[in-house]
């Protein structure tokens, strides 16, 4: 579908229309003056300058607008301070805020958790239709929490005669933007970028830019997810200039030549401000030229193609006039064989968690070294696969997953929990079909560039219904490239999904996945009811979209689920509810005699005696707040693992070895073993280990001491498997696998 008439059929969709309404209670306002969503590039000063192993190529034309702020807070939006935007408002009296942050999270307002109940009141008999924004315990309309932001900044000299940009990568959940007194726009939908052209407003030396951010609105409806609830502006916010012609949007879309060697890259463009010729050049990842693109099309001709396992990533770099950007791509592939997904041709396990962005300091706000936490610790755990729950993460999330190597399950930001699933659920209304669409094809118009991602969901735990079918079918229009996935839904997406199934369950899942497409169903556990509400289809790939609920001393029974996932092609994996604890830091009034620093204590729901919440329930990672290994880290890591030392042979010294990589070889790391006499290492060495290529199984020999082992005493043999080379993510010698396996036992007593 043409993006034009996409969009119109978006704006028909919206049929409420309520004069009076305001914009953050109307559910057919989600902007003003919002450019199109696109996908993130910055211009750049050259071509040179994309050549770079940065994260984000270094440019002249971005300023960042993060730092120090002024701010104003008020629980009721009556007390606003109306005309703060003006420029000759007084703010010397104001508090100053480091933006990005969670405004609670500095001491403006309470954060609150809750995972199924909203924070404001619900009825649906008035709120399906016409959402307002109310008291919980009262039904009245006085406490909604707006923050009034002010800040000045200076546009660079050199960026005179360009189109200047501003851009919010993320505000909870509702805001207004002036600049010089004038008003610019209004954006919704917390989780993803808002960007609006400023360049009309601006004027030399100093501008004022003014924000108004309402912590509920008609949105938050559809952001009911299992979380702390936040407000503010809570990720970066920055200026950027581009000719006045410019490339606005890309898609790369990489076609295989079957068996996967040669590779097709495809490139649409699109132009705005006038007609210039499109250029690009791909570059390989030591910055060789392979080749231009020729009428949208480049042959790569035994392209090194990306995975998990091996993540290496192409550098595009396009030119419109003056105007060139840059894009990191990956040839990748997904797609269903029969009742398997296969990626790049080979049928790999998605081995998952669920990440929620959070910080016990900063709240929703993360930190690029929170985010390299989080990845590197997935790296050294055999964790290969990430659900962004439920929500669009910060841009460097994905970028970071395309070159660590995660598998991504994309998330639209749209939960609407405490309607449930029935006659009130939001996905039957057409007054929520709007923002339902909008968020998703916002969500895939943003990041459909990036290779990590082989999967969108279209939310979570929200009431099917045919908002989500045209949102399915407007995804499938924008990029037929990937899955799709919606647990609500499972007849309508590509491959089925549950949540929280046992053990047992998922063998018959597993074993319905055997039998020819269509010739069979059931239902989930419980009858339909709960988490497992939607049907599932034979012959049809299946995913645990939330399992190994982690709270507590948890996850005992996982080799379990993944002796199941291992024994049928269907199962694809699944991810793990969740990565982190929610914790965050509470501060007291008491101060230590001994530092002079305020008492704290990590709080969950109910220490802000917030009303409805729902307890320690957000305290489920599988890490501590602060990404500490813990020991079902380890746990998770060992049933993860990719080579397994199935059998061995005390008398032959011989072991085999499952391979269970997508696309590595065994000998692509070095082994060693240790053998334990009563638990105590008496001998250990190095061993080579043996080709064994991806997705079978081999062999190896080991040779101990003839001399070693003694009458009496009971013997075990370590074996372990490590880096050769160091990557960026551990060095030389790091273990990715062990196992252990009976040499001899213990002679019986007497």
């Amino acid at each position: 579908m043409h993006m034009k008439n996409l969009f119109l059929a978006l704006a028909a969709a919206a049929t409420l229309s309520v004069a009076a309404a305001n914009d953050w209670e109307n559910p057919a306002v989600n902007s003003t003056n919002r450019e199109s969503a696109r996908a993130y590039s910055m211009p750049l000063a050259d071509e040179k300058a994309a050549l770079t192993d940065d994260l984000e190529p270094a440019t002249p034309y971005r300023l960042s607008l993060n730092g120090d702020w002024k701010i104003s807070w008020c629980g009721d939006p009556a007390l606003r301070p109306l005309d703060f935007w003006k420029t000759d408002y007084d703010d010397s009296q104001w508090f100053t805020i480091d933006v990005p942050s969670c405004v609670e999270m500095r001491g403006f307002g309470s954060p609150g958790y809750t995972n199924v109940r909203y924070p404001h009141a619900w009825d649906p008999k008035r709120d399906v239709a016409h959402p307002t924004i109310r008291d919980r315990d009262t039904d009245k309309g006085n406490y909604n929490p707006v923050s009034s932001y002010r800040r000045t900044f200076r546009v660079p000299a050199e960026w005179k005669g360009r189109e200047v940009f501003l851009r919010f990568d993320g505000v909870y959940s509702a805001y207004y933007v002036w600049v010089n007194g004038q008003k610019v726009g209004y954006a919704e939908d917390s989780k993803l970028p808002s960007e609006f052209n400023v360049t009309k407003y601006l004027r030399d030396g100093d501008n004022l830019l003014a924000v108004e951010v309402y912590r509920w609105c008609d949105g938050s409806f559809l952001e009911d997810q299992d979380m702390f609830r936040f407000s503010g502006i809570y990720r970066d916010v920055c200026l950027f200039a581009t000719p006045k012609v410019r490339l606005d949007d890309f898609f790369v879309e990489t076609v295989p030549d079957r068996p996967f060697i040669d590779w097709k890259l495809k490139l649409r463009t699109k132009v705005v401000g006038g007609s210039v010729p499109v250029s690009a050049t791909l570059y390989d990842a030591a910055f060789q030229k392979v080749g231009d693109v020729k009428d949208g099309v480049l042959v790569v001709k035994k392209a090194r193609a990306w995975s998990a396992e091996d993540p290496y990533l192409y550098t595009l770099v396009m030119k419109a006039g003056e105007d060139v950007r840059a894009c990191r791509v990956g040839f990748k592939h997904v797609e269903i064989v029969k009742n398997e997904v296969r990626f790049n041709g080979k049928a790999i396990k998605f081995k998952g968690v669920n990440r929620h962005e959070c910080s016990p300091d900063n709240g929703r706000t993360v930190t690029m070294d929170d985010m390299l936490k989080d990845i590197t610790l997935f790296k050294r755990f055999n964790i290969n696969t990430v659900r962004t729950s439920h929500y669009p993460d910060h841009h460097s999330w994905y970028d970071l997953c395309d070159r660590y190597g995660v598998y991504v399950i994309a998330e639209a930001n749209i939960e609407g929990h405490e309607p449930g699933y029935g006659k009130d659920g939001l996905g039957l209304h057409k007054e929520w079909f709007k923002t339902i669409r909008e968020r998703n094809v916002n969500h895939v118009l943003n990041y459909r560039n990036h290779a990590a991602i082989f999967m969108w969901s279209m939310g979570n735990e929200t009431g099917h219904g045919d908002g989500f079918r045209l949102a399915l079918k407007d995804v499938r229009a924008l990029d037929a490239t990937r899955l799709l996935h919606w647990e609500r839904g499972n007849a309508d997406a590509d491959v089925d999904s549950t949540m929280y199934p046992s053990v047992e369950w998922l063998e018959r899942r597993g074993k319905l996945g055997n039998v020819e497409k269509g010739k069979a169903s059931i239902q989930g556990e419980g009858g339909g009811e709960g988490f497992a509400i939607s049907g599932h289809t034979a012959g049809k790939p299946h995913i645990m979209c939330e399992y190994a609920h982690a709270m507590g001393n948890a996850v005992g029974n996982f080799k379990e689920y993944w002796d199941v996932v291992y024994a049928y092609p269907a199962l694809m994996g699944g991810c793990i509810w969740d990565w982190v604890d929610q914790a965050i830091w509470k501060y007291e009034d008491r101060v230590c005699p001994k530092t002079g620093a305020r008492a704290r204590f990590l709080s969950y729901g109910g220490d802000y005696d917030e009303v409805p919440n729902d307890g320690p329930f957000c305290v489920n990672g599988v890490v501590d707040p602060f990404r500490n290994v813990t020991a079902k880290l380890v746990e998770v890591g060992h049933v993860h693992r990719n080579l397994v030392v199935e059998d061995f042979n005390p008398q032959t010294g011989v072991a085999r070895l499952w391979n269970r990589f997508g696309f590595t070889d065994a000998h692509a790391f070095a082994g060693s073993w240790e053998l334990l006499e009563n638990g105590k290492a008496v001998a250990s060495s190095a061993f080579d280990v043996p080709s064994v290529a991806p997705l079978s199984r081999g062999t190896f020999q080991v040779a101990f001491p003839a001399d070693v082992f003694k009458p009496g005493c009971e013997y075990f043999v370590n074996f372990s498997f490590a880096l050769k080379e160091d990557t960026i993510w551990a060095k030389k010698g790091y273990v990715i696998a062990r196992d252990q396996r009976l040499v001899r036992k213990a002679a019986p007593p007497g």
